[in-house]
């Protein structure tokens, strides 16, 4: 499969001698095999750097030419050139690809035994993924994009080091460009450049819908995240709204109220919390069920539709002696009020009524307003039985 060198200096024979990984024999498919290993190691946009090295080395352009082709300075095309150099002697597996050419090393490589170290990746990624416990390319990618995303090894140094922008680039990228692995599994979104509700639903785990919401549903995702008798909990619908939908940040946002920044990201933290709870997730999700059927053109991302396809369905009715307090939202101080109180279940605390929860020894206004909230937002219960009350 191997054929004598022939003296020539046309391309690759020149960038190889150039380089310095001039080679007795070459193997038949040399030249689609540079192409391939160019095309590995060239990460920049429309594939610049392969064009300039081309320019240079198969069509006999100098620096200059290749300059003003491509609105550069000299200088920096002759970089662009070498840094291919550098590349390759850098990794092992670009050498064995030259020295058997792909189809060759294709037929005698299995790459799902490779280990991490023989990707062509930085040590210091190599390092944290070896130091979180993957030996093996195949048990990362059995990771999905966000938990890749997370990586982080609190050892090194003392101290957290989590995974870089750079880093997680150039692992992907070994990932989809060399084993074959899906490019949307790695493709996260950016909170910062959501609109709402869409940045909003993303914070909350639902995914995101591509399009545009009608006015209607906005009024009714307000009118769901405002409902509420208690004034704390209209301060972090607040404060919600002004990060989400005016994008404004914490420090901004605390500024504007009045407040401390960790006051206005407790609040956030507090309506998210509400939101991702199940009676408050299946609430929010059928008002997008409803959206998307209304307007065909809203498309929902996998982790959307999955959550609109688990709350398509109808459920079962459940009374309120079947839901036990701990599947309620409430701070861990309301619930082991509640649970010392022998109150169970739903039913149990609508039959001692509003009344005998303000009977209740260390009951504060904060705990009867956030049972109050949940019986007659989620309950159904008339807001006159259960009106607020100062507690002296």
């Amino acid at each position: 499969m191997k054929r004598k060198k022939e003296e020539k200096n046309n391309f690759p024979y020149n960038m190889l001698k150039t380089f310095d990984m001039k080679q007795d024999t070459y193997p038949d498919d040399i030249y689609d095999t540079v192409l391939y290993i160019l095309n590995l190691i060239d990460k920049s946009e429309n594939k610049q750097n392969t064009e300039m090295l081309l320019m240079y080395f198969r069509d006999g352009k100098n620096n200059l030419e290749i300059g003003k082709a491509f609105q550069v300075s000299p200088n920096k095309a002759r970089n662009s050139i070498l840094f291919f150099g550098s590349k390759i002697k850098k990794y092992e597996r670009y050498q064995q690809l030259l020295r058997k050419g792909r189809k060759q090393y294709e037929q005698e490589h299995d790459k799902t035994q490779d280990s991490v170290s023989q990707m062509c990746i930085s040590d210091s990624a190599k390092e944290l993924l070896t130091h979180c416990g993957f030996q093996n390319v195949s048990d990362v990618l059995a990771l999905s994009g966000t938990d890749l995303k997370r990586l982080h090894n609190k050892e090194q140094y003392g101290a957290k080091r989590q995974m870089s922008e750079k880093m997680y680039q150039e692992i992907t990228d070994e990932l989809v460009d060399f084993y074959g692995a899906d490019a949307e599994k790695y493709q996260i979104t950016d909170k910062k450049n959501l609109s709402y509700p869409n940045n909003l639903f993303f914070e909350c785990g639902f995914g995101i819908v591509q399009g545009t919401f009608s006015d209607a549903f906005l009024e009714k995702l307000d009118n769901l995240l405002c409902e509420t008798d208690s004034s704390e909990n209209r301060l972090c619908y607040k404060r919600t709204m002004l990060h989400f939908r005016d994008k404004l940040t914490y420090q901004k946002v605390a500024e504007r109220c009045g407040v401390r920044c960790n006051a206005v990201r407790e609040s956030t933290a507090k309506m998210i919390r509400r939101l991702k709870h199940p009676s408050g997730t299946r609430r929010v999700i059928r008002l997008i069920l409803d959206e998307t059927k209304k307007n065909s053109s809203l498309k929902a991302d996998k982790t959307m539709q999955y959550f609109l396809s688990v709350y398509n369905q109808e459920e079962p009715e459940i009374t309120p002696d079947e839901i036990k307090i701990e599947n309620l939202h409430f701070t861990p101080r309301t619930y082991n009020i509640l649970k010392r109180s022998q109150l169970i279940t739903v039913q149990d605390i609508l039959d001692k009524g509003a009344a005998g929860i303000l009977d209740i020894e260390n009951i504060g206004a904060a705990c009867f307003g956030e049972i109050a909230d949940c019986m007659i937002h989620e309950f159904g219960v008339s807001p006159r039985e259960w009106r607020y009350r100062k507690i002296s």
